[in-house]
């Protein structure tokens, strides 16, 4: 009788915390980097992009385009953050501020309808007041046409607000629908032009408040050399002093406002990269062999830095600048630092990128476009130490950098966060920061640590071997068969076909290339999504492992690739291949989908293969108000194969679909499986590790009908790991493995490098077979 295994791994690292987390300001003083604290979801798979909190660090509030509100959240205890309510603004707001006072918050919405094939709608933006003492809005303003960015000051007694009115292109066809062209410059273009407006606010009376716009000279943008002088397009706004920072992202510019007279001061340009390596190449490789933007001098305006977010240091002497780029082949790759009149005084020449590929955050899908796009950026004084925060939406981390001096910052550790964080904010009298991550509608909590922070024993660190040999997407999990310290992975097609050893070392895994899987001298077309280590009957002199490739359903077509289960020698070299029936996978037609092979195991008597199909078959018909996997048991004397029926758990979310990710032996012919949704974070339902056995179960052959009798075929199963928590936010669980003391490990499949590539510690096997 088994039992479900009641741990979550994230839930013992909380605790442990508790202990140790004051969140107070006596605290600060020995800051010297960051660890993870909490996250917490939007309810309703909502989004989060934009942040701002009240001057005593107790309410945060965030925008929810897709909601349409701002969402206010009470933090005074962080690791607890609880949803206080929900402000409607009918509109997507783009940007929130709260005031100096922390007696109100403004909001920016974008109120214009665009829906492409239909004629757009173009109104004015509003700008909301919310009264934080009752949570209420308190007036509404009307602004200019899609305003991106707020940020407040007190001026010689006066509240102001400066707004960035973006007015991003809305390009419409010659019937004046609106098409899917972005682009400044487009012909076509009925946006108007953007600008930024200084608001004078009346505090008591918010809607009586005076708008002044603020207009750019297209002259002045032409002498500082920016690209497109008739389309400034406000993208960010920040102020320090009395001096406001803005940045033209479109336009590769800044500019700056003195707020005592509400006049520009200058504009300058972000000018262009020079000579930096890169990976320019989307071609599931990780190599830092390109000079950018040298090798791509044919893309108009490559390496231009196109900067998006920006921030003042606490000086107010030092503008640091998120250098994202807006066009393929634009943007700086990281991030730079410039003197108030507009010098360069520092960039990271992409080191920012190459660390991030180091410890597995490298998108190389991204590689052709702008790499990790640097899109945010914070920065705090922490104590005696001041930071600055660099957030990449495209590796899902966050850079974090001492800057003492700023004009030689030092990395200090990258941080995980949600997917593709957006908005960041340092809370440095709570000892916090956060992010707020857009794809998995999350915000991600950290805090001061005094030290520099180390990844417990049971979530460790991961990182490359070398800065040569990269890794990602890891897709399947094995563990050595005598030595509990070292795992195996394989990553899926987005990296080349590699066999990576994990080896782990308390807080520490290192990441190495233990072999290529090579086929006729050359690197295996294959999709690898399963591996173990080769303990059959068929295993030579020299074993190695077993690894299981998904095939496409690319039935008739040139493309098409079949699932197949490879035995690799120790150096990778193909031995033998083992395909599915012919009327299940064939290059002529087939019953089984393109999410096909999800892992593979052997029996204990090495006699066995046995191989996890991810979801049902294309014209399978439900049986109960149910689909079912296949789980797939080969002979490898007979070379013949059977199948039986796992039960999936249903899902009442639209557009999602349960499957299988992963399969292992646990033991005695006990296998286990991950069994999840699609969803990511507040709509998580699933992620799960069930066990079951196949004794006494028939094959099935064919498809299920509603009239099926499954009887005979039919998988019992028992959940014994719940791993939501200990992977949230993400998606896809999709590695497995017990080591020989017994430890359950967990791996997650960060698609290439587009979140963490997380590996965990998430239960004991004798929890998982009482």
């Amino acid at each position: 009788m088994k039992k479900m295994l009641a741990i979550s791994l994230t839930v013992v690292l909380l605790a442990s915390l508790c202990a140790t987390i004051g969140f107070a300001e006596s605290s600060m003083t020995s800051v010297q980097s960051f660890r993870p604290v909490t996250t917490f979801p939007v309810p309703e798979g909502g989004v989060a992009e934009i942040l701002t909190a009240t001057p005593d660090g107790n309410k945060m509030l965030y925008t929810n385009s897709s909601d349409q509100n701002i969402g206010i959240i009470d933090i005074s205890n962080p690791l607890k953050p609880k949803l206080l309510t929900t402000i409607e603004v009918a509109g997507e707001p783009s940007s929130v501020a709260v005031s100096p006072d922390g007696s109100m918050a403004a909001a920016v919405v974008i109120t214009s309808l665009k829906e492409e094939g239909e004629k757009p709608v173009i109104t004015p933006g509003k700008l909301v007041f919310i009264d934080l003492m009752t949570n209420t809005v308190k007036a509404e303003l009307a602004i200019g046409n899609h305003p991106d960015s707020i940020s407040f000051a007190q001026v010689d007694g006066k509240l102001k607000a400066v707004i960035a009115i973006e007015n991003e292109p809305v390009v419409v066809d010659a019937e004046g629908l609106l098409t899917d062209e972005e682009e400044p410059g487009k012909s076509g273009d009925i946006s108007g032009v953007g600008y930024m407006q200084i608001v004078t606010i009346n505090t008591s009376e918010p809607a009586q408040s005076t708008i002044k716009d603020l207009k750019l000279d297209e002259l002045q943008l032409r002498y500082a050399g920016l690209l497109f002088t008739n389309d400034p397009q406000p993208e960010f706004v920040d102020i320090k002093n009395g001096k406001v920072a803005v940045s033209l992202q479109e336009n590769n510019g800044i500019v700056i406002i003195n707020l005592a007279n509400d006049l520009i001061e200058r504009v300058f340009s972000t000018g262009y990269v020079f000579h930096q390596i890169a990976d320019l190449e989307d071609n599931s490789d990780i190599v830092f062999a390109n000079t950018y933007p040298k090798d791509v001098s044919e893309e108009p305006y490559a390496g231009a830095r196109m900067p998006d977010a920006i921030a003042w240091n606490a000086d107010g002497t030092v503008l640091l600048t998120a250098d994202e780029g807006e066009l393929d082949y634009t943007g700086g790759r990281g991030w730079s630092a410039w003197s108030a009149s507009g010098t360069q005084v520092w960039n990271d020449k992409g080191s920012l990128e190459q660390e991030a590929a180091w410890h597995g955050y490298y998108p190389d899908g991204r590689s052709d476009k702008k790499g990790i796009e640097v899109e945010g950026v914070e920065t705090g004084r922490f104590g005696s130490n001041e930071f600055a925060f660099m957030g990449s939406e495209r590796g899902s981390f966050v850079g974090v950098y001492n800057i003492n001096d700023p004009l030689t910052p030092k990395l200090v550790q990258l941080l995980p966060t949600g997917m593709a964080p957006e908005g960041l904010l340092a809370i440095p009298h709570r000892n916090l920061f956060v992010t707020s991550d857009e794809a998995s509608g999350t915000l991600t909590f950290f805090e001061g640590f005094s030290g520099m922070y180390e990844a417990p024993v049971g979530q460790p660190m991961l990182k490359a071997a070398s800065k040569n040999d990269f890794f990602s997407a890891m897709s399947g999990l094995a563990s050595h068969a005598t030595d509990s310290s070292i795992l195996y992975a394989v990553p899926d097609v987005a990296m080349q076909p590699d066999i990576y050893q994990i080896d782990l070392d308390g807080g520490k895994a290192v990441v190495s290339k233990k072999a290529t899987v090579m086929e006729n001298g050359k690197p295996a077309p294959i999709d690898m999504e399963g591996i173990a280590w080769d303990t059959s009957i068929a295993a030579g002199a020299n074993p190695g492992f077993w690894v299981a490739s998904e095939g496409n359903a690319k039935y008739g077509k040139a493309d098409y690739k079949q699932n197949l289960l490879l035995q690799v020698d120790g150096d990778g070299n193909v031995l033998q291949k083992v395909m599915l029936p012919a009327e299940v996978d064939a290059a002529e037609g087939g019953m089984i989908r393109n999410n096909g092979f999800e892992g593979v195991t052997i029996s204990t008597d090495g006699k066995y293969l046995l191989a996890a199909v991810q979801r049902s078959y294309a014209k399978d018909e439900k049986v109960n108000d149910r689909s079912y996997a296949r789980i797939g048991r080969y002979d490898i004397t007979a070379k013949a194969w059977e199948f039986f029926l796992y039960p999936l758990e249903n899902t009442a979310t639209e557009g999602d679909w349960i499957g299988l990710s992963e399969i292992v032996n646990v033991g005695y012919d006990l296998y286990a499986v991950i069994e999840r949704d699609k969803q990511v974070g507040g709509a998580i339902g699933l992620k799960a590790v069930y066990t079951f056995t196949l004794d006494g179960l028939k094959s099935f052959n064919g498809l299920t009908t509603a009239t099926s009798d499954l009887s005979k075929s039919l998988i019992t199963k028992q959940q014994v790991l719940d791993l939501r928590s200990t992977f949230a936010p993400y998606e896809k669980i999709e590695g497995l493995a017990v080591t020989p003391n017994g430890q359950v490990w967990a791996a997650l499949d960060n698609d290439g490098g587009e979140v963490e590539p997380r590996l965990s510690a998430v239960g004991l096997l004798q929890n998982m077979v009482k």
